[in-house]
């Protein structure tokens, strides 16, 4: 492990990790409705060509109309790097949010444009990096690229939503000076979000 995160520390900082067995691994969450506006089954897919990377792991919390579906994907592929958890309740609701080291924001891109996702200024909140999958010049992506807040991945592109985070990971293993320059740009982004 590194300096900047012993897995010791990573677990102190946050005891949901302890509980679910995540260690200092880097971790890409999704948290909130699986519900068919969300292109979750990429992040299976992405899962899937990632298995071979063992500090790399997948956590979805929450539930919705996809996520029985993701879960047998998961077991037929008898993938170890998926872990679901369900909804947590309010006062666990900051460990929860904290805990994955980039989070997934998705949009089905009919909706795209309409609605700038809540799920979105909630990851600025909480001080962690965006991994967007939708288009890079939506209005979502724009401020991806636009304040270096995260990643923007296109739809239906798995290998470079693989390319990316193993290149996020590695990153991570080193110390994770991206992945905290995001994370910083995130939080500029939302202070200037609650501005307007």
């Amino acid at each position: 492990s590194n300096d900047a995160r012993t897995s010791g520390e990573a677990v102190a900082a946050n005891p949901l990790r302890a509980r679910w067995s995540l260690g200092d691994n880097f971790i890409v969450g999704y948290s909130g409705n699986m519900g068919r506006a969300h292109r979750l089954d990429e992040l299976i897919d992405a899962a899937c060509a990632l298995r071979s990377q063992p500090a790399l792991r997948f956590l979805l919390v929450g539930d919705g109309a996809q996520r029985a579906a993701l879960e047998a994907r998961v077991r037929n592929l008898a993938l170890q790097n998926v872990m679901f958890q369900p909804y947590q309740p309010r006062e666990h609701l900051r460990e929860s949010l904290t805990l994955p080291d980039i989070h997934v924001v998705t949009l089905d891109e009919r909706l795209e444009g309409l609605i700038v996702p809540s799920k979105f200024v909630g990851v600025l909140a909480v001080g962690r990096p965006v991994l967007w999958i939708g288009a890079a010049d939506g209005e979502v992506g724009s401020l991806v690229h636009e304040f270096g807040c995260g990643v923007t991945v296109p739809p239906g592109n798995v290998a470079e939503l693989a390319r990316v985070l193993r290149e996020l990971s590695n990153d991570d293993a080193r110390g994770g000076a991206r992945l905290q320059s995001m994370a910083h740009a995130g939080q500029t982004l939302w202070i200037a979000l609650q501005d307007n």
